[in-house]
């Protein structure tokens, strides 16, 4: 892998949809980026939909991880320890990379 995209989520409501369907795009692209979520045991929406693509993973360069942290903190170095690339890039629930 070449670069690593940590998105740390808890609770971020429909936000998620907008990163969730930018970055899919981009895996599906380019096979040497990998996205890894961090969520915290989300309660509404948000959850719901990490859910169902941790139970729909077809892709190898999608990590999903959901287990209560102690924080945002805590969720992002979590994040680099699941990292396998050279370079690291953090994307917030409801922020996209543009092309």
């Amino acid at each position: 892998m070449f670069l690593s995209i940590i998105t740390v989520n808890k609770n971020s409501g429909k936000s998620f949809l907008k990163t969730e369907k930018n970055l899919i795009s981009i895996l599906d692209e380019f096979k040497e980026i990998e996205w890894i979520i961090i969520d915290s045991k989300s309660t509404d929406y948000s959850g719901k939909k990490i859910i169902d693509l941790k139970n729909n993973i077809h892709k190898n360069n999608l990590k999903i991880i959901i287990e209560n942290d102690e924080g945002i903190y805590y969720a992002m170095n979590k994040g680099i320890y699941h990292a396998n690339s050279k370079f690291i890039l953090f994307i917030n629930s409801g922020d996209s990379i543009n092309r």
